[in-house]
């Protein structure tokens, strides 16, 4: 028996003593932390959050908060308390998948980027983000990847020749009367688009790869058979990141590209490119996008067309665009333009300048549907100025265009490989000239098929 006793007093004692130990051991580390002061705007920030912790808006501002002052973890339980509010959001399981990567936490960080990854809704450029960051959370094996979208689609168009609607124009400068058939018609559409992206891994730690991209678009109509049109564009070029491993704040493509067209099963239009994209990421919430192109085209012929190589000829366009998460559900988008084009003869060239200006909500879909659909409502406004009179319509008049449009539009999402969208737009094109005046309305529905 006392041996026994003698035995439970040593283990009670090694217990105590190892308790002790862990307790100092903690001490130690706790001592050893430096006590980084929090600004007051995260403490007020934090503060909200306590108040009402299911708000998914409040803790997306303080994840916010916390990303700019470098708490990481803080960052990760606020977005971790969003998805449990809204798992479907596949913009936050990509930023908690970075965040899982910086902190060491690989495992996770493979889990939330690649459901970014397979997510039919995520944008191109995010989606690439996002492989990339998976290549080095999950140490690929192989440098390949490949990605294939084919959409089927149906269309109507209130205008679709894009012919005025009055039959009152301008010939030589004198009033004429077009023929009924030519002016704006009403007509309904099919077609057929696919698209193939490679990326190919140069395996460096900053994850540059090379981008190629190859699209095919084809559109036939139901009566107006002068519009049917194909299309084939590809473009090619390596993407570089700049900045920290995982968080890179810039990156810039330098491409290649190059495109034709039939219209009327008839060649119309060649066209080359070389051209840089620029992408620069203020925060994970802010972001902005600039692309600078020269461009070559050329023009052909046709019976219907017997003067379209006047419009060969080259030109230059710079387009900047921002987009800004406001909430997890809700982002703002605002982009402005310019291009000059000089061609053969100078009634055909023109400068033009664009602004465009959007909203995009996300939000829960009926019937119990696994992922988020979204919605977006864009605005454009464009003027389009012509550098000398075109003789055939009017010798004194030069063309002005100034042209608004306003697409709505929803993508549902099925599952990871299907989804649709749906757009409404309406456009106007006022002009100096009547002949290029007019008005159209239109809808098209696409059915997706990602691979």
């Amino acid at each position: 028996m006392n041996g026994q006793k003698y035995k439970r007093d040593i283990w009670e004692y090694f217990e105590t003593l190892g308790l002790m130990l862990v307790l100092v051991l903690i001490a130690t580390q706790v001592v050893a932390q430096p006590t980084v002061r929090k600004s007051d705007r995260y403490q007020r920030n934090f503060e909200e959050l306590m108040k009402d912790p299911a708000n998914p808006e409040r803790s997306f501002q303080f994840a916010k908060v916390a990303l700019e002052e470098g708490d990481l973890n803080g960052a990760i339980s606020s977005f971790e308390r969003i998805l449990q509010i809204n798992p479907r959001l596949d913009n936050i399981k990509l930023e908690l998948g970075v965040l899982y990567l910086r902190v060491g936490s690989t495992v996770l960080a493979t889990q939330y980027l690649k459901e970014a990854i397979d997510s039919p809704d995520i944008p191109n450029d995010v989606r690439n983000r996002a492989k990339r960051l998976y290549n080095i959370a999950s140490d690929a094996s192989s440098p390949h990847t490949f990605s294939v979208r084919i959409g089927l689609g149906a269309h109507h168009d209130s205008n679709a020749n894009a012919a005025p609607s009055s039959r009152v124009v301008l010939v030589g400068g004198q009033t004429g009367l077009l023929d009924e058939n030519d002016t704006g018609q009403s007509d309904v559409s099919a077609s057929i688009q696919a698209s193939l992206q490679y990326l190919y891994s140069f395996g460096n730690q900053e994850g540059d790869h090379l981008e190629v991209n190859l699209m095919e678009y084809s559109r036939r109509y139901d009566d107006l058979d002068e519009i049917n049109v194909d299309a084939l564009r590809f473009d090619i070029g390596p993407r570089f990141y700049l900045g920290p491993l995982i968080s890179a704040k810039t990156s810039f493509r330098p491409y290649l590209a190059g495109s034709l067209t039939y219209l009327d099963s008839e060649k119309y239009q060649t066209n080359g490119q070389l051209g840089v994209d620029t992408s620069y990421f203020f925060d994970e919430f802010f972001k902005t996008t600039v692309k600078l192109v020269y461009d070559e085209q050329s023009f052909y012929n046709s019976d219907d067309r017997p003067y379209s190589d006047q419009r060969d000829g080259n030109g230059f366009s710079l387009d900047a665009n921002i987009d800004y998460d406001f909430t997890p559900t809700f982002s703002g988008f605002l982009g402005i333009g310019a291009s000059s084009r000089d061609a053969e003869v100078k009634y055909e060239s023109r400068s033009l300048q664009n602004l465009l200006a959007g909203v995009s909500y996300s939000f829960k879909p009926p019937f119990q549907l696994p992922y988020r659909w979204s919605t977006s409502l864009t605005a454009v406004l464009t003027e389009v100025d012509y550098d000398a009179p075109d003789p055939a319509v009017s010798q004194d008049e030069t063309r002005e265009d100034s042209r608004d449009d306003i697409y709505w539009r929803t993508t549902m999402v099925f599952t990871q490989r299907y989804y649709s969208t749906i757009e409404v737009f309406k456009t106007k094109n006022d002009s100096t000239l009547p002949n290029y005046e007019y008005d159209n309305l239109g809808m098209n529905l696409v059915f997706w098929i990602a691979m």
